[in-house]
């Protein structure tokens, strides 16, 4: 009975922390930035070694005999399943602020704390692997498979409640999954009465949602509703993200209006992601009235030709999805691979809306692969609501050498890809993209770029067309005229010097040197950001940090560190912490090693065979 008692201990905890361990993915994408979703893997290996180290040095003491184990195990579990609901508790109230790093010395220890709070779930559930390794070590095997059943398990529940719950009820429902494993163990009603109600009272704010996930203030929505008349309308929830829709009497948006265009633009509902303000859905019934989307640099495709089959990657943004509608584009095709949005779209409007109408849950490539016949067009938007660049190690497949060579390849001949982004000096986002898409080009075949490729800026949108054949005189005519008459400005090809409406950085020069062959490689291994073509095996299209470029890079930010937290590049200096802190945990576990066998003479085959937990793991 004890045995099936222990690997029912086993295959519970697994679950519940390898669950809460996809939830710390939520919580740091919320109250931190997504990037720092990597450090997890970091903090869970610390707490499953230190647990492995604290179960050698204690040298077997309260495993003894199996009914000690079994006492000792139900401590642990116990243990563990008033840990998530206090690490809660700890998050919300430790005044951390990832940002105040730059200039604050004790927000350093607020990060020592944050991560070791983090990784305490993970220390207890090591302590209890180990113990029942070292106290059954024959049945090995049997407590591995326990283990890695658990773990898949609570995979599977986690990705299901984050479909339907807030992150505070599943920590709840992990709660009582460990602690209900443990409750065979707990001698007496009694006992068992009072841990399930301080279970529950540890677990009551969370329900009644006295305490909520702090998000981090610095996130677009909580600055949105600081104004007044702003009000949050739903929150969609899915294992992809958390959804916002919020009321603000200043979400206007689009990117890239020319200065010509002096009427006003039309308010709507603000989305966000994961706090991020990713995009404004306005009403589509006022469709008509639209008369800015011809004065914005989207509408250039559809000044050169009229296009019947438009395929949309990504619906973050209202104006994307409905501008083809207002040039009179009779088939719009609409992917969106973030579920929580397409959920949203799909229980917010009606079927016949032009919002969810021909709306595919997939990722762009497929969805131009699958659809019967080629596309007329192909927009790519990734200019969000606001012009930042905080995204650093997300992937973005969408926007890889080999995304943008399927793209072309689904176009039909004389069929345009247009990809639009903000700019956000210093240049690189728009660096690479030209990099990725010469380097497209060059794989479909087309390596000579010449008529083929046009990019042309705003004031603060830089816009790249990509036509399936070479563009004609009457429709480089065309551009020449559209772009005059808004005010914007051409960058490649550099055409004579004339007036310009655009100062400041010599984008001209940057795109010269790329779209030359024998320059190019020497331009990109010269400058001070990577800028390198992203592609399927390294889709980190936000990422540019250099090591041996860290020096200019601050020079050319003004001096100040923030720029490196701001793109995500502040994760090697997360590293290098982990790294240091990982080097004093075996330092210090080597020397008190010395001294245990020095005055216990314990045999050393222990340690390997501890610490083999979390190498497994």
């Amino acid at each position: 009975m004890r045995f099936r008692y222990a690997n029912r201990l086993i295959f519970f905890t697994s679950l519940s922390v390898l669950a809460f361990e996809i939830i710390l993915i939520r919580i740091f994408s919320v109250t931190l930035s997504y990037h720092y979703a990597s450090v997890i893997i970091s903090v869970s290996m610390t707490g499953l070694v230190l647990g492995g180290l604290l179960v050698y040095f204690r040298a077997y003491g309260p495993l003894r005999s199996s009914s000690s184990t079994s006492t000792f195990l139900t401590r642990c579990v116990l243990a563990l399943s008033f840990s998530f609901p206090a690490l809660f508790f700890f998050i919300s109230f430790i005044p951390f602020d990832h940002y105040r790093i730059l200039w604050e010395n004790r927000q350093m220890l607020y990060l020592g704390l944050f991560i070791l709070a983090c990784g305490l779930p993970f220390f207890i559930y090591g302590v209890i692997i180990s113990s029942s390794l070292a106290a059954r070590r024959e049945e090995a095997n049997v407590i591995y498979a326990f283990d890695l059943l658990g773990a898949a398990g609570g995979v599977a529940l986690a990705v299901t409640l984050l479909n339907h719950l807030r992150v505070e009820y599943i920590l709840v429902v992990i709660s009582f999954v460990a602690g209900a494993a443990a409750l065979q163990g707990i001698k007496g009603t009694a006992l068992r009465t009072a841990f399930l109600l301080v279970l529950a009272a540890l677990c009551a704010p969370l329900i009644a949602e006295v305490r909520t996930l702090p998000m981090s203030p610095y996130k677009g929505l909580m600055q949105a509703l600081k104004e007044d008349d702003s009000k949050r309308v739903a929150t969609f929830y899915s294992s992809h993200s958390q959804l916002d829709i919020f009321e603000n009497p200043r979400m206007r948006f689009a990117p890239g209006l020319s200065l010509v265009y002096t009427e006003p633009v039309p308010s709507g509902e603000g989305i966000a992601v994961d706090g991020e303000v990713v995009g404004v859905a306005i009403d589509e019934k006022q469709l008509a009235s639209y008369r800015f989307f011809a004065f914005m640099p989207s509408a250039l495709p559809y000044f050169l030709r009229k296009p019947k089959n438009v395929v949309i990657i990504g619906c973050r943004n209202g104006l994307d999805v409905l501008q083809p509608y207002y040039f009179g584009a009779s088939n719009v095709m609409k992917t969106e691979k973030d579920f929580t949005l397409f959920r949203f779209i799909q229980t917010r409007y009606s079927p016949d809306s032009l919002y969810r109408r021909s709306l595919r849950y997939t990722s762009g490539r497929s969805l131009v692969q699958r659809i019967p016949q080629k596309a007329d067009m192909i927009f790519l938007s990734r200019a969000g609501f606001f012009p930042a660049g905080a995204f650093g190690l997300q992937e973005d497949y969408d926007m890889t050498v080999e995304a943008l060579k399927v793209y072309l390849s689904n176009l039909k001949p004389e069929g345009l890809l247009f990809i639009q982004l903000f700019l956000l000096p210093p240049p690189r986002y728009e660096v690479r993209l030209m990099n990725n898409i010469l380097a497209a080009l060059a794989g479909t075949g087309t390596g000579d770029i010449t008529g083929r490729l046009m990019v042309y800026r705003s004031w603060d949108t830089i816009n790249f067309l990509v036509k399936k054949g070479v563009f004609s005189l009457n429709e480089s005519e065309k551009v020449r005229q559209f772009l005059t008459s808004r005010q914007f400005e051409m960058l490649y090809p550099g055409i004579p010097r004339g007036e310009r409406f655009i100062t400041g950085l010599d984008y001209r020069g940057l795109f010269a040197k790329l779209a030359h062959d024998r320059q190019r490689q020497p331009f990109m291994e010269g400058y001070a950001f990577d800028i390198r073509p992203t592609t399927d095996d390294r889709p980190f299209f936000h990422y540019f940090l250099k090591l041996s470029t860290l020096r200019t890079v601050y020079a050319m930010t003004g001096r100040k560190w923030a720029y490196f937290l701001h793109e995500g590049m502040f994760l090697p200096f997360v590293l290098a912490f982990l790294v240091l802190l990982a080097l004093l945990i075996f330092t210090a576990t080597f020397l008190v090693s010395l001294w245990v066998r020095q005055k216990s003479k314990a045999p050393p085959h222990r340690a390997r065979r501890i610490t083999g937990c979390g190498i497994s793991r």
